[in-house]
């Protein structure tokens, strides 16, 4: 993906979650590098009400278990003096 397509998709995701009051997240699956975070209303839910695929991501730092703060953006990415910051903090060599 380029870095529009990425965008797209944030916007996406961020329009969608600005809708829900409450969501509960998890790490639905994570398998041969692909991590899905998945999200639901009420964990006593069988089904997710989103799925977040990521496609072998290579730096991840999270809880296992979070819930949906509607005061920010949910995902963005990190940009110029920002993302040097976390470059240098977490010494990430690609991308």
């Amino acid at each position: 993906m380029n870095i529009e397509e990425i965008n797209s998709e944030i916007l996406k995701v961020n329009n969608y979650l600005k809708k829900c009051l409450w969501m509960d997240f998890e790490f639905a699956s994570v398998d041969g590098g692909d991590i899905v975070a998945a999200g639901r209303i009420d964990t006593s839910y069988d089904e997710f009400s989103i799925n977040i695929d990521f496609r072998k991501p290579y730096y991840l730092s999270s809880l296992l278990y979070w819930n949906l703060n509607n005061s920010k953006p949910f995902i963005e990415l990190v940009a110029g003096k920002e993302m040097w910051k976390v470059i240098d903090k977490y010494q990430v060599e690609e991308g």
